[in-house]
């Protein structure tokens, strides 16, 4: 099986269909459509469609802007929370789900700040340009899962990404976030 959350999701799907045959199960939560919408800036944050306008213009700059943010796991985690809808950033921002999120931000970043802004650059480029394969040729049972109230990839991308699978499974949960999704897939 191969599962992913967010961005990751395109890399599990692009993973699954290179593992034809050996991949069993995908499960997707969270994860953006960009190149299968015409219009994916829409449903988005501000920060995540900057992000993904920018890696598509010229990803070395944004490498160097992202510095900013990867400069410290507490300016990352707290760029992150405000993108989210207000449940979800009271959740994350409280005792001791905020020091579990900051946590994972310094292990994001522990390759420093110019090699974590450069390797954020490249992977959202990845995720927002044309995917290498197709998403009808993933032939196997998927998953989609995602948040009703997810404010960094709003729901019309899960939408698209639907149309695309044949195959596919969707749930839409109702009072969940960007980031509560990803239990439902690691449980």
């Amino acid at each position: 099986s191969v599962s992913g959350f967010s961005g990751g999701g395109v890399f599990a799907m692009a993973t699954a269909h290179d593992l034809g045959e050996r991949a069993e199960m995908l499960t997707v939560a969270a994860t953006p459509a960009v190149p299968l919408m015409s219009n994916p800036f829409d449903y988005a944050s501000d920060l995540t469609a900057n992000v993904w306008r920018a890696a598509l213009e010229d990803p070395d700059k944004l490498a160097i802007e992202l510095q900013t943010l990867t400069a410290s796991p507490d300016t990352l985690a707290d760029a992150l929370i405000s993108a989210t809808w207000p449940d979800e950033a009271e959740h994350l921002s409280s005792e001791p789900v905020y020091k579990a999120f900051r946590k994972s931000t310094r292990t994001a970043l522990q390759q420093g700040s110019t090699e974590s802004a450069q390797a954020f650059a490249r992977d959202s480029r990845l995720i927002a340009d044309q995917w290498p394969f197709l998403p009808e040729d993933l032939d196997l049972p998927i998953q989609v899962i995602h948040g009703q109230c997810d404010e960094l990839v709003h729901k019309q991308h899960q939408s698209a990404l639907i149309k695309h699978l044949a195959e596919a499974e969707s749930s839409l949960l109702a009072g969940e976030g960007h980031y509560s999704v990803a239990q439902f897939i690691w449980g």
